[in-house]
């Protein structure tokens, strides 16, 4: 049965078009599904992933409004980098690493 784990790294990046996340220390093991919710204070800017790490990155384009979420994700090699996302201006962002453990990849 998947259950998610939650660990506080670093949640607030102050104005920058870029938040790199701190992913050490977190437990992550070979098969484990990481979620990382990306939001930005601005809502006229776009998330994308700026390392090759390969994360997908859903809701990633640009909108208008008070603020900007998307919501990145990938299943473990088990030995992850500390992936990096890049907005088009320069916002505030906050984020909540989550690990699920024994996540099925085929549903």
């Amino acid at each position: 049965m998947a259950y998610p784990v939650a660990a506080a790294v670093r949640q607030h990046f102050e104005n920058a078009t870029t938040a790199t996340i701190d992913l050490s220390g977190l437990g992550i093991v070979a098969g484990d599904l990481v979620v990382i919710p990306l939001s930005q204070d601005g809502g006229g800017t776009a998330i994308s992933e700026s390392t090759a790490y390969g994360w997908t990155v859903r809701n990633p384009s640009s909108v208008t409004g008070d603020a900007r979420m998307a919501v990145a994700y990938k299943y473990s090699s088990g030995s992850e980098s500390d992936p990096t996302f890049t907005g088009t201006a320069s916002e505030a962002w906050s984020t909540l690493p989550i690990i699920i453990k024994d996540a099925d990849p085929t549903s």
